[in-house]
């Protein structure tokens, strides 16, 4: 007979509003013809944005960009490496597609979100030792730079450069893409994510969420709540984070009433944040306060999976049988 220890997880349908997310694209009027390691550029917040990711053009094949920016290293040519100060923000593998005259644009989300504070201004970086990131090379015509309200994307002589990590020497190269932001200005505590747990036991489970500054404004303390399967409210009052979550910082709470879970089966959880620094009113973005899964308790052990020897003590004929029991 074939005994498997089986420990099924139920995963959980996250639900979150999504915010309302900006883009400013130098494509069109860029239209490509170059394309060889990455491309490195400018970005200038007119005023407080929160980057949530990128967008850029790719010639054929699934590659892994790098995404890397720099406070400090703003123009000539770029020597990318922590050690001259730059920081990479992470990776995102997409599929590129033929250049062309009119690229087609891929979406490079970060999984970290990105403050720039008004006024300041960080050159970025979008590719890797050997990728196909499209540039082009540099014309006063192309309309250099590119600048709505919130920021301005510069790809200009001295500041655009193309080619691999870490010394793009092809010069000026502007590139071809956007940046994928949204306003930093106000007050917003972001309900990220469910840490733990992953799936329910049956019994006590503790409740660990992720929160977020996503704006501009600092924040010292916020209601936090939660509640099992539409049962009570369990609520902590006034809780005072013990460093001050800055724009871009989070933070793991835990609550310390567990939740309980009566017995095997699916169950549903809602958390949520309200009066984030003391005040009644909701913050400027009310979208991203709460956050709703679904959860399953999970077999757990030995099982024996034995079609010909079910009638004489199997736990299950089928693993598609076990499955659905999980």
């Amino acid at each position: 007979m074939l005994k498997h220890l089986l420990t099924f997880l139920c995963i959980g349908l996250f639900i979150n509003a999504v915010e309302a997310q900006f883009t400013l694209n130098t494509v069109p009027p860029l239209n490509g013809g170059n394309g060889s390691g990455g491309a490195a550029f400018q970005v200038t917040a007119n005023s407080a944005i929160i980057i949530q990711g990128f967008n850029a053009a790719l010639q054929s094949s699934s590659q892994t960009i790098e995404v890397w920016y720099s406070a400090t290293d703003l123009t000539g040519p770029p020597n990318i490496s922590t050690a001259n100060g730059w920081t990479q923000l992470g990776t995102a593998t997409v599929t590129g597609s033929s250049i062309g005259l009119s690229p087609v644009l891929q979406q490079i989300p970060l999984s970290v979100n990105l403050f720039m504070a008004p006024g300041t201004t960080y050159r970025f970086y979008l590719g890797c030792a050997s990728c196909s990131v499209v540039y082009t090379t540099f014309s006063a015509s192309n309309g250099n730079p590119y600048s709505d309200s919130f920021l301005t994307i510069n790809t200009g002589t001295n500041i655009g450069y193309g080619g691999g990590i870490p010394n793009p020497t092809f010069h000026p190269r502007q590139f071809n893409g956007g940046i994928i932001y949204i306003p930093g200005t106000g007050l917003d505590l972001a309900m990220q994510s469910i840490v733990a747990p992953v799936s329910l036991a049956v019994g006590n489970n503790n409740l660990t969420v992720n929160v977020a500054n996503s704006a501009a404004d600092t924040i010292f303390q916020a209601d936090l709540h939660y509640s099992f399967d539409g049962g009570s409210t369990v609520t902590v009052n006034d809780f005072v984070f013990p460093t001050p979550l800055a724009p871009g910082q989070d933070y793991d709470f835990t609550f310390s009433t567990p939740v309980n879970v009566p017995m095997d089966g699916t169950y549903s959880l809602s958390t949520w944040v309200s009066d984030v620094n003391g005040l009644s009113a909701a913050d400027s973005n009310s979208t991203n306060d709460t956050l709703t899964t679904s959860l399953c308790t999970g077999l757990a052990g030995n099982y024996t999976i034995d079609s010909a020897q079910a009638t004489a003590g199997s736990n299950y004929m089928s693993f598609q049988e076990a499955l659905a029991d999980s």
